[in-house]
């Protein structure tokens, strides 16, 4: 007898005691895809409420879509389709910020090719404003990643973002964190993504390899000296995969002094529930479910 093909493994599953399958109408579904993880969470628009969140790992030999195709058929609530809306939030390294001044939908591909090399055959070219900031972000989703989610969710408004927007997002209703003398590292799955801001503006995002402590420390203190400022009085704010208890966190103790780690938006509100996670480890993805309503 063959034994049964795993898929993937969960990590984490959380579910507020407020959800109910009879309001899903009321409900968006948020998918972030990466290589290694899918997370999936639902965000009550009518009370501002995260009510999931759950983590899955994916099996090295298996097939995203299949991964997919696989959550979908297994899930309570996934196949459900009277969602309020979708969100596809997409963790590629293919982005870019530009002034709105510059940007044109139809000059967004050109925009993007001047960071980095694009095959659109294979992918397709998305865009979101931050109308705070006067910017817009440029981005890529797979085109087999796009085409599954459309041919699941027919009749459902589809929103595609990268993850550094959501953390955009989550920052900047925060004023207090847009100091001048507060750095934001946003850490995900061997990533390592830098904010800084000047009198609330966004001055400088970029994302860095970040495969050991030492490559962490390299880019955290290179882009301190970048930006002129002082170790023993800059406050570095840490967000995604980082815990007080972490390697990675004890070592940027030896050079940063003023360290902490990031609050979730607090216009978002979660149950007891989520009491056992570390608010900052999913701040991209609770930023995304107060930024889109």
């Amino acid at each position: 007898m063959e034994k049964p093909i795993i898929y993937y493994q969960p990590v984490r599953l959380i579910k507020d005691e407020k959800f109910s399958v009879d309001e899903i109408y009321k409900y968006n579904i948020c998918f972030k895809i990466s290589n290694k993880h899918c997370m999936i969470s639902v965000f009550d628009t009518s009370t501002n409420r995260c009510l999931v969140y759950e983590q899955y790992e994916i099996e090295k030999s298996i097939d995203f879509i299949d991964f997919l195709e696989q959550i979908y058929k297994d899930h309570a609530f996934v196949s459900a389709g009277y969602w309020k809306k979708i969100i596809l939030m997409c963790t590629t390294p293919s982005f870019t910020y530009v002034p709105e001044e510059y940007f044109s939908k139809e000059n967004a591909l050109n925009l993007l090719r001047l960071n980095t090399v694009i095959n659109i055959d294979e992918v397709d070219i998305f865009h979101s404003p931050h109308p705070h900031q006067h910017i817009y972000s440029i981005f890529t989703i797979e085109k087999k990643i796009l085409r599954w989610i459309k041919g699941k969710y027919p009749y459902q408004e589809i929103i595609c973002v990268h993850e550094n927007s959501a953390v955009l997002e989550g920052l900047i209703v925060q004023p207090n964190q847009l100091e001048m003398r507060n750095l934001h590292a946003f850490i995900d799955e061997k990533k390592l993504t830098l904010f800084f801001f000047k009198h609330g503006n966004l001055y400088f995002l970029n994302t860095f390899p970040s495969q050991t402590t030492k490559d962490l420390i390299y880019y955290v203190l290179l882009i301190i000296t970048q930006l002129e400022l002082i170790p023993s009085e800059v406050s570095l704010v840490l967000y995604g995969d980082i815990l007080a208890q972490d390697n990675n966190y004890n070592e940027l103790r030896k050079y940063i002094n003023r360290i902490s780690f990031g609050q979730r938006p607090k216009e978002l509100s979660l149950g007891f529930k989520f009491d056992e996670i570390a608010e900052h480890t999913i701040f991209d993805v609770l930023s995304v479910g107060n930024w889109i309503k």
